[in-house]
Formats: structure tokens, sequence, C-alpha cells
């Protein structure tokens, strides 16, 4: 995987159209700010966060343009140079390393994030780790987000294993390890329990720039209609509990 993503850093950020990137990034970033300032008191500024597979540092851009200290690691050296570049304005601080082992003292973080990173990792077993790894890093009360591909929607999963592919080179030639809602809810980790989830976007990487003004309003529609509990990406939001138990 790592050599993989060091071939596409380069152009990682041009393997999705700019205005379908941008708007999942704000999407994306400013759900898990809400559920933030709904678990916290404290001032987005004394709160710091890590962002667990960062890639070129666009949702750490994001997340500390609230205010969040943010952090990020990854096992690609080519993302984390063009990450390093899109840092100058925001000023995070980026590390390499695996997410199955985060170099990082136990309670270290406010918060914590995954991007798209479970569905490359080779086995549930690695998948369960990096929710382990999340949960030691993260202090009591803590939140960690995991952001993934619905897979429970059969037209998503095709999309994703047939229509995706064949437009952009992002998940390279191994197949993806999809994670369903219900293995989020069942997963038992050590200290992390389970809180909810959102699904949301049904806007296809393939959109027209022209289409997308009124795509969105289509959008947000649909997802009033459907109340959280459909769309193309899930957020599932995990607490850090204050006594770890199985």
């Amino acid at each position: 995987m790592r050599d993989h993503f060091d071939e596409i850093a380069a152009g990682y950020d041009s393997e999705l159209p700019a205005v379908v990137r941008m708007h999942l990034l704000r999407k994306k970033c400013d759900l898990m700010h809400r559920r933030i300032l709904a678990h916290t008191a404290s001032p987005c500024g004394c709160l710091n966060g890590l962002d667990v597979g960062c890639g070129t540092g666009h949702h750490m851009n994001r997340m500390s343009s609230y205010g969040y200290q943010m952090r990020g690691i990854d096992t690609s050296a080519g993302m984390l140079a063009q990450a390093r570049r899109n840092s100058i304005a925001q000023g995070y601080a980026v590390v390499r390393g695996s997410a199955l082992a985060l170099p990082f003292e136990g309670g270290s973080f406010d918060f914590a994030y995954s991007i798209n990173v479970l569905h490359h990792l080779r086995s549930r077993e690695e998948q369960r780790e990096v929710l382990r790894e999340m949960a030691r890093v993260v202090k009591p009360g803590g939140l960690c987000f995991i952001h993934e591909i619905n897979a429970d929607t059969a037209v998503f999963r095709f999309y994703m294993n047939v229509i995706f592919p064949l437009t952009n080179r992002i998940d390279g030639d191994r197949p993806d390890l999809w994670v369903p809602g219900k293995w989020f809810k069942a997963v038992r980790i050590p200290g992390m329990q389970f809180q909810e989830v959102f699904y949301f976007t049904f806007i296809p990487n393939t959109l027209p720039e022209s289409c997308f003004s009124a795509a969105i309003k289509i959008e947000a529609l649909l997802e009033r209609l459907t109340a959280g509990r459909h769309g193309a990406h899930g957020m599932f939001v995990l607490r850090r509990q204050a006594s770890p138990r199985g």
C-alpha cells in the first residue's frame, strides 16, 4: 500500500474533480466539528486532534481552521511530502508511521479520526487493531471518527467496486475490504463504545461541474428525507470510555 500511494501522491488530489473533493471534505469535517462541540465544553483551541492516514493533509487544514491543534500520520512518504506542502498556511504537524502501531503516548489526543483508511487493510483483525490504537491514544471521554464507504447498500458497493476503479487510481490493484455498518456496531474494542453513525452524500465523483449546484440541493433534500440513514459515505462515531472494559 505504501509504494502505491507514493506513486500517486503528486497527482492524488486530482483523482477526484476539485468540486467533488472539496464538497466531501467540507461535509466530513463539518460533521466531526459539530459532534466534537456537542461532546465538550472546551474551546477548540484547547483540543488536540489526530488524523490517522492523513494523506495530503486537506482534512487537517480544514480542522485546523476551526482552531484545533492537529497532527497527522501516514505510511506514505510521498503523501506526507504533499501534506507538508499543504500545511504552510495552517501549520499542522505530520509524522510517518503505521496506524497499526501509533507512535504516540496513551491519552495524547482529545479526538482522532481516519478517513477511508480501514478498507485498505488486509484483514478484519488489522481493522480492529487500528480501532484499538485510536482508542489508546485518545483521552477518556474523547471521540473517534471512522469514515468509510457505505458497504451496507448494494448500489454503493457496485459503484465502488465497478464504476469508481474505472475513473481513478486511488485504490490500486488490491481488492478493498469494505466495512459494513453492522461490523462497527458489533465489534468490541476495550475502552471504546459505539455512539452513532451518520450516512451522507449522494453525489458521484463523475458528476459534471455544470450540474453541481443543482445536485447539492437534491442531495440536501435526500439527506433530510432519509434522516442520515442512507448515503454513499458513513461516519461512525465511537467514544473512549473513562474505564476500559471489554
